[in-house]
């Protein structure tokens, strides 16, 4: 059980799963759980903007200067 969300369905074959009252216990927990990843939202907003504003004059060009943001990130994490 994760987060509370019973998981002795998983043993069955999904076929049987809609029968079974601790799929339908984890399928009621799981719907009301809010899932978001702003960082990844947030993210993709902003390389959209850069495309869009026309900051780059070719994919190759956006495409190093994503490998290069990716480095930094690597080697300083906990960077603001």
């Amino acid at each position: 059980m994760t987060l509370g969300v019973p998981d002795g369905f998983l043993v069955v074959y999904p076929e049987l799963w809609t029968n079974r009252d601790d799929y339908k216990a984890a399928e009621a927990i799981v719907n009301t759980l809010s899932v978001t990843n702003d960082h990844a939202k947030r993210g993709v907003a902003l390389i959209q903007d850069a495309v869009q504003s026309g900051r780059f004059k070719s994919e190759t060009q956006l495409q190093y200067v994503l490998q290069v943001i990716e480095k930094s990130l690597t080697k300083f994490p906990d960077a603001k």
